[in-house]
């Protein structure tokens, strides 16, 4: 049975090339640009035509975007983005100027190791100086006391030992409220970002729903549990008015609650809505087009396709660990980058990038002008008619006049060419073949 081409196959297909690539440049002795380019494109035809492949079985339409995922990733390379000749020719340039180069290292040898102006050290050593000339000797006194009595005051009673309890059990629900609200804070953000972006609305309520649904619980939870032991121990340790720290235990209870719920949902959600289909099974609506984002892409000239490879070439930059929270990505420097790339996914998406840079791989996304249709004769129209819909069914058109190609036309005269096989010819794998797995970003 015939199988669909997924973003998760295009990520597999597109990050294998790239491995592929990055083997083959850097092999010595070096590879001609055509040798690399026909060790990829038979590497992508065993995957196609090999049973044991996680590509094999494919429909039309689905070989079609495998083709066309080959094809992006070889124009976006820098060895394809532009003419062999102006290549060479540049690097030539490069080893004339890295020849004639010349890199000045300077050398500072500190001949004091010592500091001569350190104005902390001078007043530590004067201070100690002349304290010692001033200390004092006790000779007696308070310190040297003994007690041979049988007093109470290095004993504890009971009501010390009840504030000491106290005190440490409302230190433990402050620092616990506090790591709470930040976690909290931190998610009610991320949810926000996503109802935003639309990157997942149904994650973004969930989350939401969840933590204020466990605050609640925590509510009740200190009111009708902890409230009246708290107010024993509270009396018990001397203060005459407990509501105050019942109150505010009570509040740290639910923060604390309503954050541990929060996460046991979100890592409950995370395998829960997963698509294996998608670039990044774990975190799907961020790195996903829909169908409405892919007709505003063809509308504006732009390839889908080329689009999904950016994306998955951004979502590599990224690493495994992912897209983490806002304020990281706001208050840190690793943050801060993945939230720069996290902006140029978005960018893609709204089809606001008509060209984009990555590492060093520069994707053009502008839908390509030529297609290469299929071309049939239809003998009861006497016209000529092809189809463009293997890839979009949207761009099916009909040509003005008729090709400048050659087709075989019989009109009742049998043709003296010779027929091609419909099926290609057997393949043997002479390399590895890629396991269908999970796209690996590290």
């Amino acid at each position: 049975m015939a199988k669909n081409f997924s973003d998760n196959m295009l990520s597999q297909m597109y990050l294998g090339l790239a491995a592929d690539y990055k083997k083959l440049f850097e092999q010595s002795p070096a590879l001609a640009p055509e040798q690399i380019y026909w060790t990829l494109y038979f590497k992508v035809y065993g995957e196609l035509a090999n049973d044991g492949s996680a590509f094999y079985g494919l429909d039309v339409e689905g070989q079609g975007k495998a083709w066309a995922v080959f094809n992006a990733f070889i124009a976006s390379t820098p060895l394809y983005s532009n003419n062999f000749a102006q290549l060479q020719q540049f690097q030539r340039e490069e080893n004339i100027k890295n020849k004639l180069k010349k890199r000045q290292q300077l050398i500072f040898i500190n001949t004091d190791p010592y500091c001569r102006h350190d104005a902390l050290f001078d007043w530590a050593m004067l201070n100690l100086y002349f304290s010692s000339l001033h200390a004092h000797h006790h000779h007696g006194g308070w310190w040297g006391s003994h007690h041979h009595g049988h007093g109470s005051n290095d004993s504890i009673n009971g009501e010390g030992l009840a504030f000491l309890i106290l005190l440490v059990l409302v230190l433990i629900a402050a620092v616990l409220a506090c790591i709470a609200l930040y976690y909290m804070l931190s998610q009610t953000l991320n949810s926000l970002e996503r109802f935003v972006w639309n990157e997942g609305w149904l994650q973004a309520f969930i989350t939401l729903s969840s933590m204020a649904a466990f605050t609640t619980a925590g509510a009740l939870l200190g009111t009708m549990v902890v409230a009246s032991p708290l107010s024993a121990l509270v009396l018990a340790a001397g203060i005459s008015n407990p509501v105050g720290l019942v109150v505010f235990t009570t509040v740290c209870l639910s923060l604390a609650l309503g954050a541990l719920g929060c996460f046991a949902t979100n890592k409950l959600q995370k395998y829960l809505l997963k698509n294996n289909d998608a670039i990044d099974p774990m975190d799907a609506c961020r790195f996903q087009l829909t169908d409405s984002e892919m007709n505003d892409l063809l509308d504006a000239g732009l390839d889908p396709i080329a689009v999904k490879c950016a994306i998955t070439a951004l979502r590599g930059r990224m690493g495994e660990e992912g897209v983490p929270a806002l304020l990281t990505r706001w208050f840190t420097t690793r943050g801060g980058e993945k939230q720069a790339i996290l902006a140029q996914v978005r960018q893609l998406r709204r089809g606001e990038l008509e060209e984009i840079k990555v590492d060093d791989m520069t994707f053009n996304l502008r839908r390509p002008q030529v297609f290469i249709p299929a071309y049939y004769y239809n003998a009861q129209t006497q016209d000529y008619v092809y189809q463009t819909g293997n890839l979009y069914p949207q761009l099916n058109v009909v040509p003005p006049s008729q090709p400048d190609a050659y087709v075989q036309h019989h009109h009742g005269h049998p043709s003296n060419m010779a027929s091609y096989s419909d099926s290609p010819p057997p393949y043997e794998p002479t390399q590895s073949v890629y396991a269908p797995s999970a796209p690996n970003f590290g």
